[in-house]
Formats: C-alpha cells, sequence, structure tokens
C-alpha cells in the first residue's frame, strides 16, 4: 500500500514523503508534526529527516508518559529526499539555492575498498 501511494506522489514530482506504518493518535500527530515544520523554519539546513528525528526526541522527552512511548512517534516514517544543504527542499529554500547543482555524496564502497 505505502509504496504504491508513494510512487504516485513522486510521479506527480514530490520530493519526499511523509507516512505512517499504521494508524496514529492524533494528538500526538499534530505535536510531531508542528514541531517537524517548526524545526525546519528555524534550522533549514538540517532537512527533512533530521528534523523528523529531533522532533521524536521532543517528543520523548517533554511529553507526557502516553505521547511518549514508541507506538506514538514510531510509526512515522520519510520516504524519499530527507538531506539538509545538499538536498535543498522546495519548501525551505531560496529560488537561487534551488537553482544550484545538487552535491552527492561520496561513494562509501569505493572509499573502503581504496584503503
Amino acid at each position: 500500500m505505502l509504496s504504491g501511494l508513494a510512487r504516485a506522489f513522486f510521479y506527480a514530482k514530490t520530493r519526499s514523503l511523509l507516512a505512517s506504518h499504521w494508524s496514529v493518535y492524533s494528538d500526538a500527530a499534530v505535536k510531531l508534526i508542528t514541531s517537524v515544520f517548526a524545526e525546519l523554519k528555524a534550522h533549514p539546513e538540517v532537512g527533512r529527516a533530521e528534523a523528523l528525528r529531533r522532533s521524536m526526541v521532543k517528543l520523548i522527552q517533554h511529553a507526557s508518559a502516553e505521547n511518549s512511548h514508541p507506538a506514538v512517534w514510531a510509526p512515522f516514517v520519510l520516504v524519499g529526499e530527507g538531506g539538509g544543504t545538499e538536498h535543498e527542499t522546495a519548501s525551505v529554500a531560496t529560488p537561487a539555492a534551488r537553482s544550484k547543482k545538487r552535491v552527492t555524496a561520496p561513494d562509501w564502497g569505493t572509499q573502503v575498498w581504496r584503503q
């Protein structure tokens, strides 16, 4: 189900998709997602995946006992681009930043075998 839905969004030129693997508690989901966007606004260089991770940590540390349980935050997954500065996102990047050439990470396999 998720792969078909994600594929449809990616065909429509979506760069990333935040999805959940199972039903979530709406109160905690609102707190988590609101925190993700606040984190992206405050620190656009960290990227979507890091913003999601930071929001999960905040929910675990500062929420009530029932909202810090893994059943609340664990179902969320980021599919697609999640990087920061190297992979500027449309929602946080300026037009000048989006026009820059994309930087790719080095191939770690090649790096390891050269040594």
